[in-house]
């Protein structure tokens, strides 16, 4: 028989990519409003994996992400996805309401990422209130690895390396939490 225990804290982050038209500050200042601290954060790229968002935010799409210093409790995930839409209705255009903002969260462990969405597919867990988690990335042999579904912006190396960067400092953050428990 398993014992059910409580979850490890998670290391929240998100996934931004954004029009011209809205600073990386403006986003990152509404972002600590909610979600806290932003204890890493990666350059910014032009965003030229896909042509998916170009209709609705235009061509000159900028790519970045950010972690959040605080390790979060992983049965919040839904309520990170709900609180992004929101802050992603703040940043709509007045006169057509596109979005100039899309926020993606999600959460990293030693040996995964996960990524949170409204949208539903064969490979995606709902979580309530229209939200869905999926494995996005898994770490294996010493790196992230693709999923067959993994974005090709999460599967690049600019994403991979940023995200290594930030399992390593959850994995510091993880073993100063057991020191100061022991």
């Amino acid at each position: 028989m398993g014992i059910i225990e409580k979850a490890e804290p998670v290391k929240l982050f998100c996934g931004i990519l954004h029009a011209p038209d809205i600073s990386t500050e403006e986003i990152l200042s509404s972002l600590t409003e909610i979600f806290g601290a932003i204890d890493l954060q990666s350059s910014s790229i032009p965003f030229t994996f896909t042509s998916y968002y170009a209709k609705e935010m235009g061509e000159e799409l900028i790519r970045f992400f950010s972690s959040f210093s605080l390790l979060q409790d992983p049965a919040n995930a839904a309520d990170w996805k709900i609180s992004s839409t929101k802050l992603e209705e703040r940043f709509l255009k007045k006169a057509s309401s596109s979005r100039l903002v899309n926020i993606d969260p999600g959460y990293l462990v030693s040996s995964r990422l996960l990524l949170l969405t409204t949208k539903d597919f064969s490979h995606r867990v709902y979580l309530r209130d229209g939200i869905y988690a999926e494995v996005t990335l898994s770490w294996r042999r010493g790196s992230f690895q693709r999923m067959p579904w993994t974005y090709p912006d999460y599967n690049s190396s600019f994403a991979r390396d940023f995200f290594t960067k930030v399992r390593n400092k959850y994995i510091l953050q993880r073993k100063s939490d057991d020191s100061d428990r022991g």
